[in-house]
């Protein structure tokens, strides 16, 4: 075993112990929650800029309530959203405000990730940096301010939290709890291509990492883009789902391909303006994460016969419902790589990538599934 699955061994009680107090926790203070409640949207702050934005929720004296009806952003006010706090100081790659950048964590299209010093509380803060000049249309300037919509009221230990947002005079500035940098997909690499992770290791990470999708749709919310890269593992082995810039309330409709292939489903792949179900491609992908994380990195590839990289395309996605609707196909290639272990895990994923949304598992159920 490789030292960092050894160390997400050892420290994998602790993370599930804690979950499990956060879960207990929930459910002690949350008996009954009305559809109201559901949609109860906590306050937002700036963590510790001087400037008041309310159109992007930040502040120091003030606290702002993000809009309660429409994670997607839509109902916010784009000329105020659009207008910046120019009098906040900010210097490219190293600071802004008081909060000096201390390391890069990642590198997107629109700018960098960065790590920061918390000033008020003490640790540390992740910061992504997107610079206005990249920005092509405002449709992208509503994914920020939907992807800060969402954040700042989901509240679970295995989802990443939102600290608070700043638009200065050159970029948009979003503050979220520092968890690391570095991601499953990270984790998976370090291995040989064809070797998952230890059983234990990724039963108990997936369990985790399925609550917290559960979570986000019993709240009328999807992911939309779930993958390795998108999953960090933080110092004591506690997964931590990221970047909802994809993420759509449930029910939206959409008829556009959306997610990264190949851990999208095939309806969401190609969906030929199609409205699908958000929340079954989201366990669809929640399926595929797991097969590489058991199989190793590229196992989807391996699996349906594709050279590594296979771009997407309508013969592709056809081709991954022949196999997936073909009885058998599934289960014997996780035995090739898994053998007796593959005995219990099948039934689940079958049921998670059956090509008919219908039929379907919910994440739910997945979550509470014994393997």
């Amino acid at each position: 075993m490789c030292p960092r699955s050894r160390t997400l061994e050892l420290s994998m009680d602790r993370s599930r112990a804690r979950s499990r107090s956060c879960g207990d926790a929930r459910q002690a203070t949350e008996p009954d929650r009305t559809e109201h409640d559901r949609t109860e949207v906590p306050m937002v702050t700036a963590p510790c800029m001087t400037a008041t934005d309310k159109a992007t929720g930040v502040a120091e004296a003030s606290k702002v309530e993000i809009d309660k009806s429409d994670v997607n952003a839509n109902s916010l006010n784009v000329d105020q959203f659009l207008q910046p706090q120019w009098w906040i100081p900010e210097v490219d790659g190293v600071c802004v405000g008081d909060h000096r950048f201390l390391q890069v964590l990642g590198e997107g299209t629109h700018g960098r990730v960065y790590k920061v010093a918390d000033q008020l509380c003490g640790g540390f803060n992740a910061v992504k940096v997107i610079r206005k000049n990249r920005l092509k249309s405002m449709d992208e300037v509503y994914g920020i301010a939907g992807e800060c919509n969402t954040l700042a009221w989901l509240k679970h230990p295995n989802i990443i939290q939102l600290r608070g947002a700043v638009h200065a005079n050159q970029n948009f500035y979003v503050f979220m709890e520092f968890a690391g940098n570095i991601s499953l997909h990270n984790v998976l690499q370090t291995r040989d291509e064809q070797i998952g992770l230890d059983l234990k290791i990724a039963r108990q990470l997936f369990n985790q990492i399925a609550d917290a999708v559960a979570y986000c749709h019993w709240h009328g919310l999807a992911h939309c883009d779930l993958k390795p890269q998108n999953i960090v593992i933080n110092e004591d082995g506690t997964p931590k789902i990221v970047d909802f810039g994809l993420a759509l309330k449930l029910g939206w409709p959409v008829g556009n391909p959306r997610g990264t292939w190949p851990f999208t489903a095939p309806e969401a792949a190609w969906p030929c303006g199609r409205p699908w179900d958000l929340a079954k491609a989201d366990v669809f992908s929640l399926a595929a994460v797991l097969i590489e994380m058991l199989c190793g990195t590229d196992k989807l590839f391996r699996m349906f016969g594709w050279m590594s990289q296979t771009p997407l395309n309508l013969c592709r996605v056809q081709e991954m419902v022949a196999y997936l609707a073909t009885p058998g196909f599934l289960t014997t290639s996780l035995s090739s790589e898994l053998g007796n272990g593959a005995l219990n895990i099948a039934p689940m994923i079958t049921g998670m990538m059956n090509v008919i949304p219908l039929k379907r598992w919910s994440a739910k159920v997945a979550a509470s599934f014994n393997w």
